[in-house]
């Protein structure tokens, strides 16, 4: 992270404006004193909580991009007022921010207007961030850091400068940060020796695969070099979003020049989020070429026919997923005309032996029935089909929690909202099923609730119901039971006599979705799912096991992060810091103020937890590593720094993998007996030690500020 903060300002602002994932966050300011009202961009920030742009604004204005190319492409009005006011347009952008083709003047030589359509396909790249080779990436931020400095007031190079000159030039993008950090940046040494430093650390990152299935994660026709034999970029390691464009970045400077040269009916152009990318152009001919040129430059083979069987990146094109289907089947037909052949179970093609052009073979070869479908496919001024934003427009909206929405019918309204994306079937071909579900569940944990308790109650019972039907409609986003605890954790204003039944609910509610993963349960998803859910190919390792230990694993990790939330939340208060976080923390508005502490009892009674998903025999559990470490998380929680640091200087420090004093799991017998027998428990003896430099990221587990 701190070579993420020095180095991210300096890499991010050199990316294209036709890239939206993974960027660095800059606060976004509207203008209205300008003579032309527009959308302002600050520099990156040095104080700031914030790593990348939330999603909910980077992936909108990707897909409002994208739906503005198209319009444009198509000589379709784009809407600037609605009856709620004021709507993003490209206008409203300042010279920059947007690449060129949402303007009118990108395609007035593009092709015949009274026939003007959009044809487009969308790409993506298959298992990116472990494919990424390191030393290729250490060059491209070698060259990204030494390239001449970018800010507004155009090219700099700062080493040609003095070193104030420089410090201003670099304050453009680097807003907030301190003199000394801009005087280090200003010396092109020092930026080369942070690379280094940042590529040190990403080669010393080991991958150990023992006891995951090879299939858990890793096609069975997957192309590239993968972990452990090529490190790649750890997924969901912080500095990864922002090193995965860096590696792809030159790959987009192909691609814009030729976009930029292309004229006539190949005029084209791209959008991409992370590995995602949307290819729109005028003509088919137009389109298959700008594939060309992608699949070229992704693959880093450049050469007339660009689809060669080998790829010098290690990054490869995931041929299941190019769309739509015409133009999947265009590029199949293609690579199966030039040698590739198909897999007897699941059609996966496999190289063959000759380079291949898809514009050739559409050209040459493609017959009228595909050309029809093709043209079906193709977007008319009419209609922008799967690039109408409505939805987006919608979750953005229902996204914004003001104080309109937390009160009276305006809250009801919106918990409505929020249900409907959550239970019923949506037709968006842009937005996905899961990630909609998703959304909307993770806003209902969150959602206000009446003042009136029978009607909180019913609303909270409506919540948990629409949050446990997303989880089983969706069993592969582990991230769900981040919103699974919050609705549990949830509570509604009551009496002495009335929270031992709030606490009952929410324990048959949760207990419930538990079973579900639950390996020792006769109807768990261990054994009523259809194994052809996952698995393409018979006769390979089973899934099940490792998939629902990871539902577990995600289970204690989310039962650690609101344990400690609600902690801190109470100790703030007791501490006499008034009520804690503002309002819009989530742990504000979960449970009645000074009922903090009760909801971390009833998720820290760990063992009505692990005998649901374990058993009643715990001396016969044997789980996985990562599990391990994740319960083992969980029981910090229930404790704070300064208890478990008193506790470690009682034990046998000498245990290398997470683990914990067996004082803190001493009223949990059945949790302390599941992490003896797995090796996770330190014994208490009599001796005081010196606490070792190992039990260092333990105590940062725990909650608590000491």
């Amino acid at each position: 992270m701190a070579y993420l903060v020095l180095l991210g300002p300096l890499l991010d602002s050199r990316f294209l404006p036709f890239v939206f994932g993974n960027r660095l966050y800059r606060p976004i300011a509207w203008n209205s004193r300008s003579e032309k009202p527009h959308w302002e961009q600050r520099g990156y920030p040095f104080l700031c909580h914030r790593t990348y742009l939330p999603y909910a604004r980077s992936h909108g204005l990707f897909r409002r991009v994208a739906s503005w190319t198209v319009s444009r492409i198509t000589k379709a009005t784009i809407q600037k007022e609605r009856h709620a006011g004021r709507v993003h347009h490209p206008d409203h952008y300042g010279k920059g921010a947007l690449p060129w083709w949402v303007q009118d003047w990108w395609w007035a030589d593009a092709g015949d207007e009274d026939q003007a359509r959009a044809y487009w396909a969308s790409l993506d790249i298959q298992l990116a961030y472990p494919s990424v080779r390191l030393d290729i990436l250490g060059e491209t931020i070698y060259r990204l850091v030494d390239a001449p400095f970018k800010s507004p007031h155009g090219p700099r190079d700062v080493g040609e400068l003095s070193e104030i000159e420089s410090i201003y030039a670099l304050n453009d993008i680097h807003e907030g940060y301190p003199q000394v950090i801009l005087g280090t940046l200003v010396v092109k040494r020092r930026r080369r020796e942070l690379s280094d430093g940042l590529m040190t650390a990403l080669s010393r990152v080991r991958v150990d695969e023992s006891g995951v299935p090879a299939s858990a994660w890793r096609p069975h026709h997957a192309r590239a070099q993968l972990p452990p034999m090529n490190p790649g970029l750890p997924t969901g390691l912080a500095v990864s979003g922002l090193l995965l464009n860096a590696v792809l970045h030159e790959g987009d400077e192909v691609v814009r020049d030729y976009v930029v040269d292309a004229r006539g009916s190949q005029r084209s152009a791209i959008v991409r989020f992370a590995d995602d990318m949307y290819l729109m152009a005028r003509s088919p001919e137009g389109l298959f070429r700008l594939i060309d040129v992608v699949w070229g430059a992704v693959e880093d083979t450049k050469g007339e026919r660009p689809i060669k069987p080998q790829s010098q990146s290690n990054l490869h094109i995931n041929l299941a997923k190019v769309d739509p289907k015409p133009v999947w089947e265009a590029v199949h037909r293609c690579l199966k005309a030039r040698g590739w052949i198909a897999c007897a179970e699941c059609e996966e093609l496999q190289p063959g032996s000759r380079s291949a052009s898809v514009q050739e073979w559409w050209s040459t070869d493609s017959d009228q029935r595909l050309r029809s479908d093709l043209l079906k496919q193709s977007i008319g001024p009419g209609d922008i089909g799967p690039f109408v934003t409505t939805l987006v427009e919608r979750l953005s909206e229902i996204g914004r929690d003001t104080l309109a929405d937390r009160f009276g019918q305006a809250a009801k309204d919106r918990q409505t909202q929020l249900h409907d994306l959550a239970r019923f079937d949506i037709a968006d071909e842009q937005v996905r099923a899961d990630t909609r579900r998703t959304f909307a569940a993770n806003r209902l944990a969150g959602a206000w609730l009446s003042a009136d308790r029978d009607e909180a109650r019913r609303e909270l019972a409506e919540i948990r119901r629409s949050v446990a039907a997303v989880l089983t409609e969706t069993p592969w986003k582990f991230a769900l039971w981040g919103a699974v605890i919050r609705a549990a954790a949830r509570r509604v204003v009551a009496t002495e006599s009335q929270r031992d039944e709030d606490d009952e609910e929410a324990w048959d509610w949760l207990a419930g979705l538990l079973r579900h993963v639950a390996a020792h349960e006769p109807d768990s998803w261990m054994s009523n799912w259809p194994e052809e859910l996952m698995e393409s190919h018979r006769g390979t390792v089973d899934w099940r096991g490792p998939y629902l230990s990871f539902h577990r694993t995600a289970f204690w990790q989310s039962l650690a992060k609101v344990t400690r939330l609600l902690t801190s939340h109470h100790d703030r208060r007791a501490e006499g810091h008034g009520t804690g976080p503002s309002p819009g923390h989530w742990a504000t508005r979960a449970v009645p103020e000074g009922r903090h502490a009760e909801v971390v009892a009833f998720l820290g009674d760990l063992d009505r937890w692990t005998r649901v998903l374990y058993g009643d025999d715990p001396a016969t559990v044997d789980l996985r590593r990562w599990e391990l470490d994740q319960l083992a998380a969980a029981c910090l929680a229930t404790t704070t720094g300064r208890t478990a640091a008193t506790r470690w200087q009682r034990c046998d420090q000498r245990v290398r993998a997470i683990a914990i004093p067996e004082a803190i799991v001493a009223s949990a017998p059945a949790t302390k007996a599941i992490l003896a027998r797995n090796g996770r428990l330190a014994k208490t003896g009599r001796r005081r030690r010196p606490l070792g430099r190992s039990i260092v990221p333990q105590l940062l587990l725990t909650s608590g500020s000491d």
